[in-house]
């Protein structure tokens, strides 16, 4: 069950996604805006139309959709990175790492 301030994804198509919290605004969208209100207390999984009859979904936000689309003041590394940078430096399970400000860590 959604609560007040949880962070949901409403999802349309692929082109057509937004990471919002429940709360007690509306949230407008070319395709219509929709009252985040409404949200409060339903399941993940149903279907919320706007105002224009267009259908978003309710979605659980998982690990992708936070990294992806989370507002951040600071780069960040990406999962696809991470992989590489670990080959490379020879890091293991168990190793010792020393990170010296580098941002990211």
């Amino acid at each position: 069950m959604i609560k007040k301030g949880d962070l949901i994804l409403l999802y349309r198509d692929i082109q057509h996604n937004y990471l919002v919290a429940a709360d007690n605004k509306k949230f407008h969208t070319d395709r219509g805006f929709v009252d985040l209100g409404e949200i409060i207390g339903r399941d993940f999984g149903v279907k919320l139309k706007t105002n224009l009859g267009e259908v978003f979904y309710i979605l659980r936000p998982n690990l992708w959709d936070l990294i992806m689309k989370i507002h951040r003041r600071t780069q960040i590394i990406y999962p696809k990175d991470i992989g590489i940078i670990l080959a490379k430096s020879g890091i293991y399970p168990g190793a010792k790492a020393i990170e010296a400000g580098s941002g990211s860590g």
